[in-house]
């Protein structure tokens, strides 16, 4: 079945998950690095990202809904820092039992924050959507990262939905039983919790039990990372060069 977010073949989902991964990493470090006041530059940084999903061939309106899903979180630990940076005062109102004050760094680093935050989250979104959840933990099982964080990390994608299920079945027959009830329901919500944390602990022993059935020795099957060559080397090599002119620009 082919993705709707994505447009057709492309070299891109041939390259080595490890290529992406460290373009993204180069990525987002350099976003983090970057000036707060240099509005100009995430426009680079938009641009460039934007070049990465078109070569990868995924339809734009899509990765960038999804790039937009963390933003109100963000929002609600950001909110807070053009009332308490320090700076020149732009905007200023008593409220009678409180003066509210609006600085002009505290401004500029609200937007700053919002900027670096979306745009890692959208070089995140490309990486994920363009090599696929298997293959990205091959790429980092090939970085060296630990084989017990990859493995979990499998496990969880695999087992995630299946708990979310079975805490769907849970909730709907406590609805059924406690219906009108507001106390009964905050009673049997602790009661739900606390069968699907056995249900959970339970369900992952039976399949680590048949696992060792099947002569599992701690190191998953089938995650071999592909061979770097040619290609991913160019993808790296021009990708850093383009991260590090948008970046020589911040500076100038």
């Amino acid at each position: 079945m082919i993705p709707s977010d994505y447009s057709g073949e492309d070299i891109s989902r041939r390259l080595d998950p490890r290529a992406k991964l460290l373009v993204t990493i180069a990525l987002i470090f350099s976003l983090v690095l970057l000036p707060k006041d240099s509005f100009p530059v995430y426009g680079l940084y938009l641009l460039l990202i934007i070049t990465f999903i078109l070569l990868s061939h995924l339809l734009l309106i899509p990765v960038l809904k999804r790039s937009l899903v963390v933003m109100p979180f963000v929002l609600l630990v950001a909110v807070f820092l053009p009332f308490v940076s320090e700076g020149e005062v732009i905007f200023q109102r008593d409220l009678g039992f409180i003066m509210i004050e609006v600085t002009d760094m505290g401004l500029g680093t609200f937007i700053g924050v919002l900027l670096k935050s979306w745009l890692s989250v959208l070089a995140l979104s490309w990486l994920v959507m363009s090599t696929g959840f298997i293959n990205l933990v091959k790429g980092l099982e090939g970085l060296k990262v630990p084989r017990l964080f990859t493995t979990l990390l499998l496990f969880i994608y695999r087992y995630i939905f299946v708990i979310f299920d079975e805490a769907v079945r849970l909730r709907q027959a406590m609805e059924s039983r406690s219906f009108g009830s507001l106390w009964l329901k905050v009673k049997a919500t602790g009661s739900i919790l606390g069968v699907l944390f056995i249900r959970s602990y339970e369900r992952g022993e039976r399949v680590y039990q048949a696992m060792l059935a099947r002569g599992y020795d701690g190191q998953l099957k089938g995650l071999k990372s592909n061979e770097f060559g040619l290609a991913d080397t160019c993808f790296v090599s021009f990708s850093l060069v383009g991260i590090a002119l948008v970046s020589l620009v911040s500076l100038l």
